[in-house]
């Protein structure tokens, strides 16, 4: 006997768990291969600059002739086409599908990093690099945009911090890597920062440069679910009708695929949308300061280019636990701008032990400044995108452009923080450790500036599900 109306409708609190189990076993395995792949390729050229340097004429600056300016420059200049193509990118993924979309990112970037290899001067890297960013541009933003699609807004804090605890991964796996691989240096006719810098998942040396990144497109291609209303063949009727109907209105849907202007003029003229901006570079500044110099930092303690790459790896396994389980706790609590302060001033402290303690006399304690600056902005990433999208409404494009708009202001942090950390100003580097400290001050001042504004929504008196009447104006300010 078919179903009632009433009964389509109800669903039990264990049907949906069990729903949204089978949903995270189907999306966040490929979301995390996918990130882990794109942090690989956009880092690592931090970790070669790094090996081999003790060899004559065999280190990454040496073998191109570059200066401490042309390597801020190689290092800054991903972040260029990166930035600019973050919000057209989001908005097509949601004309294109998520599977189509971020298939062909993950093949133009594993071609793209197949071209690092061959690069034999500064302006061949600036020109790999360039296109390396303009390549992968919406990735990361189109990972947050594609969980609000199958996600509520108080399960996502947890399931980003999955997907992002894979940068933790991937700077643990470059150390590691690095380390080994300056041992096949000059191998096969090759340095060994060439390898890596070309993709090196799984290893350069057993897999054609790109191709391990072009081998995981093509299968998210085929393989990747778009969005819940078209999953046929691994969702039943009524899973898909409990994971269309549990969606609270606020949330993007599929259906919305043509481009509304007025949402877009709204989101970007709101003043919120550029605190939000802001505070994500506050975060974002230092994340890639430690990214880019954490293994130049641990160097300049004292230890050979093989054990400092070895080196990195701790601080990185801590920051994937401190990720995981901040998360975990702002989706039990359901709040997200405390958690992001309380990460920036463990970041402040690691900061500041760095600045203040001497590099010779207090080695250890230093080295431990490094693991709080490592988990500190690390941790701020999933909490503060969560918050993100629990503040927007409207359709697709709202939230296409508020989520794009804000990763992108923030990656601006990538074109900065390169020049921070010159080879002069080591082994204190005051200039980049002040910047960062007063970047990440500000940051928590930002916060809760956001945290005030959206009071009702962080402490839940603003139901989820409550749809913005503001939305359906086709003009006027609207709150993203």
């Amino acid at each position: 006997m078919a179903e009632t109306k009433e009964e389509q409708v109800a669903w039990t609190p264990e049907e949906e768990k069990a729903l949204v189990r089978k949903i995270d076993l189907k999306l966040i395995p490929w979301i995390m291969v996918l990130y882990l792949c794109s942090y690989l390729d956009r880092v690592n050229i931090g970790n070669a600059k790094v090996a081999n340097q003790e060899v004559p004429g065999s280190s990454m600056e040496a073998t191109l002739g570059l200066n401490s300016d042309q390597y801020s420059w190689s290092v800054a200049i991903f972040f260029f086409g990166y930035v600019i193509f973050e919000v057209p990118s989001n908005i097509l993924m949601k004309v294109y599908s998520p599977s189509k979309w971020l298939a062909r990112i993950m093949v133009t970037w594993g071609i793209c990093a197949t071209c690092m290899a061959a690069v034999s001067n500064f302006p061949g890297l600036l020109a790999a690099r360039f296109f390396l960013g303009l390549m992968e541009a919406g990735s990361f933003p189109g990972f947050i945009y594609y969980y609000s699609f199958w996600y509520k807004q108080q399960e996502q804090a947890t399931r980003v911090a999955i997907f992002f605890s894979m940068a933790s991964i991937a700077g643990a796996f470059s150390g590691l890597l690095a380390s080994a691989i300056s041992f096949l240096n000059n191998k096969g006719g090759l340095e060994g920062w060439r390898d890596l810098t070309s993709d090196y998942f799984l290893t350069a040396y057993l897999l054609n440069k790109g191709l391990p990144s072009i081998i995981v497109g093509v299968f998210v291609y085929f393989l990747l679910p778009d969005f819940p209303q078209t999953e046929l063949k691994w969702l039943s009727d009524r899973e898909r009708h409990i994971a269309v109907n549990r969606m609270p209105p606020t949330a993007p849907s599929h259906l919305h695929k043509h481009f509304e202007l007025h949402e877009l003029k709204a989101t970007l003229f709101d003043p919120w949308t550029w605190l939000f901006n802001f505070a994500y570079f506050c975060c974002v500044c230092p994340l890639y300061s430690v990214s880019y110099f954490n293994p130049t930092i641990i160097k300049n303690l004292g230890y050979v280019s093989y054990i400092a790459q070895l080196m990195t790896v701790p601080p990185y396994a801590a920051a994937f636990v401190w990720t995981i389980g901040l998360g975990l706790n702002s989706d039990r609590t359901h709040e997200r701008a405390l958690h992001v302060s309380a990460s920036l001033v463990v970041g402040i402290v690691g900061f500041i032990m760095q600045l203040a303690l001497d590099v010779q006399a207090n080695t250890g304690a230093k080295y431990f400044g490094v693991f709080l600056a490592t988990i500190g902005p690390f941790g701020t990433i999933p909490c503060i995108n969560t918050f993100r999208t629990k503040t927007m409404r409207g359709t697709a494009t709202s939230g296409a452009v508020a989520t794009a708009a804000m990763v992108a202001s923030g990656n601006i942090g990538g074109i900065v923080s390169p020049f921070l950390y010159p080879n002069w100003a080591g082994p204190q580097y005051k200039y980049g450790t002040i910047t960062n400290i007063v970047l990440m001050g500000l940051g928590i001042v930002s916060m809760l500036i956001l945290r005030q504004v959206y009071k009702d929504v962080e402490e839940g008196i603003l139901v989820e599900g409550a749809a913005s009447e503001e939305f359906e104006k086709k003009d006027g300010a609207v709150s993203a």
